[in-house]
């Protein structure tokens, strides 16, 4: 079963402009607007999500969603982040295709970068590498339950 305990999105305030991203109103991204990297030695964004306080581990996967151009990154890379800094997972997309792994309720595809499983109270932050022209639009953790 697939519970969605958060949705988080790219903002502008997500990132400095003066690095190369640009916001992008697209009708086609989740909340009809991204960020695009527009500059090769871009520094990357993030979001950051604080996970619900709990007193066991659960386990989360962790999703991304973009608009998929035939200009963007073929090997955009996805990094999980905790609260420490330390890299729990790394995925690298093609941002040409549209996200290949699960399609939810409003017919939206979302690519899986991974698993993790996080102590209660965790923060964890979802980072794209910011080399041109990658997109940043949303990402969703889902709690892996039985």
């Amino acid at each position: 079963m697939k519970f969605a305990i958060d949705l988080f999105k790219f903002t502008p305030t997500d990132v400095d402009s003066g690095y190369g991203w640009t916001y992008v109103e697209d009708s086609r991204a989740y909340g009809s607007d991204y960020l695009r990297c527009s500059a090769g030695d871009a520094v990357d964004a993030y979001m950051g999500l604080t996970l619900p306080a709990s007193t066991v581990s659960r386990t989360y996967e962790v999703y991304a969603t973009w608009v998929s151009g035939e200009f963007n990154l073929t090997t955009a890379e996805f990094r999980v982040e905790n609260s420490s800094g330390a890299v729990l997972l790394t995925k690298t997309f093609n941002q040409r295709m549209n996200p290949p792994d699960w399609q939810d309720s409003t017919g939206r595809w979302w690519g899986l970068i991974g698993t993790i499983t996080n102590p209660p109270g965790s923060f964890v932050a979802v980072r794209v590498a910011g080399v041109a022209p990658a997109i940043a639009n949303a990402a969703r953790l889902i709690e892996v339950t039985a």
